[in-house]
């Protein structure tokens, strides 16, 4: 609407111009022409005696005050009704008056474009920017029907006319693929909004390969709307071939791509249910088999297994040390005072070097540090390697340097 009306705002300012400028040209011409034609008019007169004698009596008519006229006077006023005074020729128009009406007509011409011109840009501002702000409506109150439903129809009046409908749409399904993560309440907006919209799927169709036009250089993106496309409008998609708009990627790629954006999707539905549990729901909705949801579950079950088993196999390594430690701090400190008989060899033994040694059980690889000069003294018989499996006795350890 707005549009139409500064189209016509335009042509009329052109008329009025060129109404002008015509105007401008053609009126000393037009006043040359009524100027011969009274001369003529009145040079006939002198030819014709009863016309003389009308012009005679209309001039004395107006001439109230002369009673009579000489023959004289009368041959005098003939002349001077019927001829034209000397130095009374009519000049031509000087190059001004003739360029005034030209250039006034440009001027009006240029200011109307000019004008035009910046109404048709601002306008194409608001609608864009109406645009965006439908887009970003929608998505704060994406899963709120009524008020998805408020949005379009208020957004819509204040478009105003023309088709703009599906230009609300493409708007909103770009910013939807950048914004919004694949899954099943992804697909179920979607739907909702093209049923809002009141959209045929050949409508959808065709705004997909716009909206494909537009994010051609974000593949990843692309390849979002690609999952929930097919899925939410699956005829428009096929019909679109939104495949293969995505040109960054061969066939072969998009589709594995596609296939694991799928498994991964379900993988993380399955992963918060407890071991026995059925596949979750919208394996329909998914487009993923019964046989493939149900493969798909079990693997999720036994990865969960195996994650288990190696935590708590973790977390008992990890005790077992703990408790070596222990005992390790225990016998160092019983060490501390030996008895009495055995001091002497002990402060002998300790001579021969300082700090601790290394011994390696010969069966696990499992070391000890015991006090230099104190080797297995302060170890009972019935000792064991600590490693959880070996039962390796104190004589399977030998010293590293060894």
């Amino acid at each position: 609407h707005g549009t139409r009306m500064t189209a016509r705002w335009c042509v009329g300012l052109l008329l009025a111009a060129f109404t002008f400028a015509s105007a401008a040209l053609c009126a000393p011409v037009s006043i040359g022409r009524a100027r011969t034609r009274n001369l003529a008019l009145a040079m006939s007169a002198d030819g014709s005696c009863a016309s003389n004698r009308l012009i005679k009596v209309e001039l004395v008519a107006q001439r109230a005050g002369v009673a009579a006229l000489s023959p004289q006077q009368d041959q005098q006023q003939k002349r001077y009704v019927g001829q034209a005074a000397s130095g009374s020729g009519i000049s031509p128009p000087t190059f001004a008056q003739r360029a005034k009406g030209p250039f006034v007509g440009v001027t009006l011409l240029a200011t109307a474009l000019a004008a035009g011109w910046q109404t048709k840009r601002l306008y194409k501002e608001r609608q864009e920017g109406l645009l965006a702000d439908f887009a970003a409506t929608m998505l704060d109150r994406l899963g709120d029907l009524r008020q998805m439903e408020a949005a379009i129809s208020s957004f819509r009046a204040e478009l105003g006319p023309g088709q703009y409908k599906g230009k609300m749409f493409v708007q909103f399904v770009v910013e939807f693929a950048k914004s919004q993560p694949i899954g099943l309440p992804a697909i179920e907006q979607l739907q909702a909004t093209v049923g809002l919209m009141q959209l045929s799927q050949e409508a959808v169709a065709s705004l997909y390969e716009e909206v494909a036009t537009q994010l051609a250089a974000q593949p990843s993106v692309l390849g979002k709307l690609l999952f929930t496309a097919e899925r939410a409008t699956p005829e428009a998609a096929a019909a679109a071939n939104l495949r293969s708009k995505i040109s960054s990627w061969s066939v072969e790629t998009t589709e594995l791509l596609q296939k694991a954006m799928l498994d991964n999707l379900y993988k993380e539905m399955c992963s918060s249910l407890p071991a026995g549990a059925p596949p979750p729901a919208g394996a329909e909705v998914l487009r993923i088999s019964p046989s493939d949801a149900v493969r798909l579950m079990r693997e999720v079950q036994e990865q969960k297994a195996e994650a288990e088993a190696e935590a708590a196999a973790e977390e008992q390594a990890r005790a077992e040390q703990l408790k070596l430690q222990e005992a390790i701090k225990q016998a160092s400190s019983a060490s501390l005072s030996p008895p009495a008989d055995e001091a002497a060899a002990a402060t002998a033994e300790e001579s021969r070097g300082e700090g601790t040694h290394e011994y390696e059980c010969t069966k696990c690889g499992y070391i000890l540090f015991p006090a230099a000069g104190r080797e297995f003294k302060f170890y009972g018989d019935d000792f064991k390697c600590p490693q959880a499996g070996c039962d390796a006795d104190k004589t399977a350890f030998v010293e590293a340097s060894e």
